[in-house]
């Protein structure tokens, strides 16, 4: 894939997750981590990163997930995601709070053939609770 393809994919990617369409984790994401191979008992990428955008999607209906500042380089694509939303679902046992947030994450995705494998870095969870 040319570096513009690989781009416009990703961006698709987000696209499909941003009008709720969880299934496209399937189509877009490799079954391997980005430094991992589960092994035969552990989680897969596409089942680890499908019941995370799920629970997010519960908590934060308005869930809206933006790529920033990618830039393509040595067979890697990384830059920034924000992903923001009204808290108005609970989240892992913390009651919704009503309040807007966001999250700023260093991303990295290593292209594997039409798939990504993705890195997510210096990722804090923000306080629900205020």
């Amino acid at each position: 894939m040319s570096d513009q393809a690989i781009l416009g994919r990703a961006q698709q990617f987000v696209d499909e997750l941003n009008r709720g369409e969880l299934e496209s984790i399937q189509r877009f994401l490799t079954p391997e981590f980005f430094a991992h191979t589960p092994q035969k008992d552990e989680p897969t990428q596409i089942e680890v990163y499908g019941d995370l955008l799920n629970d997010l999607r519960m908590a934060f209906p308005d869930l809206l997930i933006e790529l920033s500042e990618l830039r393509y380089d040595a067979d890697l694509l990384s830059g920034h995601v924000v992903i923001k939303g009204t808290n108005n679902g609970p989240l892992w046992g913390v009651p919704a709070s009503g309040n807007s947030v966001e999250w700023n994450v260093e991303i990295a995705l290593r292209p594997v053939q039409d798939r990504f494998a993705i890195s997510l870095e210096n990722v804090s969870i923000p306080d629900l609770m205020n």
